[in-house]
């Protein structure tokens, strides 16, 4: 096998160590000692450079290959990035939409719930502060975020300004 198929393969082509194991008809560890031994690695930011003509499984467009993102475990997304990124958006918001509801639904100082964008989480204690929901929300699942939601009180971004500003009183934290 030469450096530079392999190369081609792996980093331009952004195929999986398995499909090029499949295609070449070698072992995945095969691929695995012949991309050390040559040193190959694919690049740091996962821009593919392969511009061969992609078809999007989500808008069906057909788009080249460098509107897709390299996934390190799975090779290219199979989503272009306009469609990555949104399905990403739509994922945090609903994330934060159940969060909202859990903590009332409304702003626990005035009573605001005309958009979700504006309702934020404020720590009624900065001392017991561990992580902002905002990373948290990487995580959905992990026990950390239950915590600190309870933690928290949910006002809206004015309410919060004015909260900081110490112009009104924090409200308390709803059980």
């Amino acid at each position: 096998m030469k450096k530079t198929e392999l190369k081609n393969l792996y980093v331009k082509k952004g195929m999986t160590k398995q499909e090029i194991a499949d295609r070449l008809g070698y072992t995945t560890s095969k691929v695995k000692y012949l991309l050390e031994k040559y040193e190959i690695t694919k690049n740091s930011e996962n821009v593919i450079t392969d511009t061969t003509p992609r078809k999007c499984a989500k808008c069906g467009e057909e788009k080249p290959g460098t509107e897709f993102y390299m996934r390190s475990d799975k090779g290219i997304e199979t989503h272009c990035r306009t469609c990555s990124s949104a399905k990403t958006v739509a994922r945090y918001k609903s994330y934060k939409l159940s969060y909202i509801a859990l903590k009332g639904g409304c702003c626990q100082a005035c009573g605001f719930d005309k958009y979700e964008g504006a309702m934020e989480f404020h720590h009624v204690d900065p001392a017991e502060k561990d992580n902002s929901i905002a990373r948290l929300m990487r995580h959905p699942s992990s026990p950390k975020i239950l915590a600190e939601l309870k933690k928290c009180v949910l006002v809206c971004s004015n309410c919060h300004r004015m909260i900081h500003a110490g112009i009104i009183e924090c409200p308390e934290i709803l059980k």
